[in-house]
């Protein structure tokens, strides 16, 4: 019985109203382009960089049921000679979330390019698509379901009682996206549609069961002065029409940035803040389900965010909230076509 309310749970995330869920990481910004291949490349002041995140979440992290969701991410950018500032990109990310039970997991692998047009005044727009592919998995020997018990004992070696007709799939996945952005005065703004090939998501072979094609509207603003405040919001849904799923999530942040300077050119800076998140689906109210308050520091190079979401409306007893824990490193040398900081962070 405990193992049918964890499956059911954990369908209830990941197949919606007949759809997949996407990863929902509270700063998704953080690795832009598994938001939005146009993002690709234009994030560091360095030619090459490597981010990771990582996402605990139900019970804390050491627990065997605790369902964790991490990604990492490289980009390059490559300047196009005669061309003044526009460059294009390329970008490597994987995602993937499970419990550490590994009664059911997702996985996906995507490969980015982007574009990026100078308009003029350090202003870019930039149009970006991604191919790759998307896994899942599902271990029922990990699960325990009410028909396996017999005289209120559990029997491990009885008939589950699911039709599993396969525990696992590979599917081609892809998704584009558009960006218009300017780093030197802090701000952006975007949308990007993904799985546009709706691929399948089903363990029963109901290949007529597929994830709907999502879609992403994010934008940020650095205001102040000396651009001491930042911005972020960020509106997704699950489909574009609602047919597949009604589920929404929306983040909505506001954060403080102080800079201090260094030696060798560096800057440091610390960011300091907090992101709300509203969902939504089908026949019910938008709630404010989340708030995260978040710390960043970094120079240049590197930087470091940790987060701690704190559920407002527990879908558990015992649920405690989540971590989020973020790195990334940029290298190379400035390149010509980003040559402006920006407010950094």
């Amino acid at each position: 019985m405990q193992a049918a309310r964890y499956l059911a749970a954990a369908f209830a995330l990941i197949c919606g109203s007949g759809a997949a869920q996407d990863f929902h990481f509270a700063h998704a910004l953080f690795l832009p382009q598994t938001v939005n291949p146009a993002a690709v490349g234009h994030q560091a002041l360095y030619r090459t960089q490597v981010a990771a995140l990582y996402r605990g979440q139900w019970d804390h992290p050491a627990h065997p049921n605790a369902y964790a969701g991490a990604a990492v991410a490289a980009d390059m950018r490559f300047c196009l000679t005669g061309q003044h500032k526009n460059f294009f990109a390329l970008g490597l990310s994987v995602q993937h979330d499970g419990s550490l039970l590994g009664a059911l997991s997702n996985t996906a692998g995507r490969l980015a390019g982007a574009f990026h047009l100078h308009l003029g005044h350090e202003t870019f727009a930039s149009v970006g698509a991604y191919a790759g592919g998307m896994a899942y998995k599902v271990s029922p020997e990990a699960l325990q379901f009410d028909v396996q018990y017999q005289n209120g004992m559990f029997q491990p070696l009885a008939p589950n009682g699911e039709p599993f007709e396969r525990t696992a799939a590979l599917k081609a996945d892809m998704g584009s996206g558009f960006e218009v952005y300017n780093n030197a005065k802090g701000f952006s703004a975007g949308f990007a549609f993904h799985h546009l090939n709706q691929p399948s998501y089903s363990f029963f072979g109901d290949d007529a069961n597929r994830v709907g094609i999502g879609w992403v509207v994010h934008g940020s603003l650095s205001l102040g002065r000396q651009q001491a405040w930042l911005m972020r919001g960020l509106w997704r849904q699950q489909s574009l029409g609602g047919g597949n799923s009604a589920q929404w999530q929306a983040m909505t942040g506001a954060f403080r940035r102080w800079s201090f300077p260094t030696t060798g050119g560096l800057r440091t800076q610390l960011l300091a803040g907090a992101s709300a998140r509203w969902g939504g689906g089908q026949q019910s109210a938008i709630a404010l389900n989340t708030l995260v308050p978040t710390l960043q520091w970094g120079n240049d190079h590197f930087s470091l965010l940790l987060a701690y979401e704190a559920p407002l409306q527990a879908i558990r007893p015992r649920f405690s909230g989540g971590l989020e824990v973020a790195l990334a490193y940029s290298f190379g040398r400035p390149d010509r076509c980003i040559s402006c900081r920006g407010p950094g962070l």
